[in-house]
């Protein structure tokens, strides 16, 4: 009797972190990242615990993947030893990762790649309705106020990210999607995700960010020139308009010189790499130590805690040591799996991940409610874990 009820309690762990996974990544598109915090505590990792429990912890079958990742963790967590954090957030941001990495596993044995992929899509198509929507008709500031200023979702709403950067970052993801599912769709499905690019460009427009910008445009671009699908000479022809048609606008109502003074502002990230790096020689072996801020003046009135390069972060607070093991968990990730036709889009995903990362705080070691998770965790584990799928169908084949 205590085993049927615990088979029936690991049963409902895996229906509940299944559906978990779906609504904590789309909660990045509508919430602020405090209120993110409990829906992955919910949906993620309540139900992770569970299933761990009952299943008496059977349930982590790849264990290689976990310990890869435990390691750089732990010593992320470790150095709070010599550096200024809270020891216990070290634990717990470690478990939240862990966690995620139980709930992806179990995901990837129900859902497609083009599941997510159709997700993705259809949550940013929604999101993207309801800001416009409330730029146009809600919002006590005009259209105009949104094409001057620099606007994060929370700004134009009160609903989703506080930053314009993260902003950026998350409204790109379903632009990405849209392009890389694009070919060979039926045409009704395809002017969804044609719909899809331009309410999502429109929303991009209004943030501004430009690092963000430039890594899904990139990402575009390598997507075009893996694939050499004659829809993507389409979809540039559309990238191309959608900017010209964006030009002609600002340029009729004389907002010609709001892109242009972004292009051509100057950005005090340099400024912060290369502070942030003197930080890091200063320490260069174990590095300055968990939750130690970076303190960079700027202004008089204005102190960065970090420099703005999760990279560079890496190595102020893990010193080389630190380095050495991120670069060995992300490698060694990438190298247990293999490409294919059921997990490259999350390679993409990565890949825009990382880039952003260049310009963005996303340190590794942090609560699930940050946009590491969203552009560098996530994306990490299903192109890892997604990869079953092929192992699964070759051995059914070979049957």
């Amino acid at each position: 009797m205590l085993s049927l009820n615990a088979n029936r309690l690991e049963h409902y762990a895996r229906n509940w972190i299944a559906l978990g996974l779906f609504v904590y990544l789309g909660a990045f598109f509508v919430l602020s990242s405090g209120k993110i915090f409990p829906v992955f505590l919910i949906f993620i990792a309540l139900p992770a615990l569970l299933l761990c429990i009952t299943s008496r912890f059977k349930c982590i079958q790849d264990k290689r993947a976990v310990l890869v990742c435990a390691i750089f963790l732990g010593y992320l967590s470790l150095s709070v030893l010599w550096g200024e954090g809270n020891p216990l957030k070290g634990v717990i941001c470690t478990l939240c990762v862990l966690f995620l990495m139980l709930s992806i596993e179990t995901v990837s044995r129900r859902f497609l790649e083009k599941d997510i992929i159709m997700f993705i899509i259809i949550v940013g198509l929604i999101a993207a309705i309801f800001y416009i929507f409330y730029i146009v008709f809600l919002s006590e500031h005009d259209v105009m106020y949104f094409l001057k200023s620099r606007s994060s979702f929370y700004e134009i709403a009160g609903w989703g990210s506080k930053d314009t950067i993260f902003s950026t970052v998350i409204i790109l993801l379903p632009v990405i999607a849209s392009w890389y599912f694009f070919p060979g769709k039926r045409w009704d499905v395809k002017l969804m995700l044609i719909v899809t690019i331009i309410l999502c460009f429109l929303l991009v427009l209004v943030s501004k960010s430009r690092g963000p910008i430039l890594s899904a445009s990139i990402t575009l671009l390598c997507i075009s020139l893996i694939r050499r699908e004659r829809s993507d000479l389409f979809l540039l022809f559309l990238f191309i308009v959608l900017v010209g048609v964006t030009g002609v606008i600002f340029l009729l109502f004389n907002f010609g010189d709001v892109l242009a003074d972004r292009v051509r502002e100057e950005s005090y990230r340099p400024f912060l790499w290369r502070e942030a790096w003197g930080m890091f020689t200063d320490h260069w072996l174990f590095g300055q130590g968990f939750g130690t801020p970076a303190k960079i003046m700027i202004s008089e009135s204005s102190i960065q805690r970090h420099p703005h390069n999760t990279f560079i972060d890496i190595l102020r607070i893990g010193g080389i040591i630190g380095g050495v093991l991120f670069v060995f968990m992300v490698s060694s990730i990438v190298r247990f799996s293999y490409i294919h036709s059921g997990n490259r889009f999350f390679l993409f995903w990565l890949f825009f991940g990382l880039m952003c990362m260049v310009v963005d705080d996303g340190f590794p070691l942090h609560y699930p409610k940050e946009i590491v998770f969203f552009e560098f965790w996530i994306p990490l584990f299903l192109f890892y874990f997604l990869r079953k799928q092929s192992e699964t169908s070759e051995q059914l084949s070979v049957k």
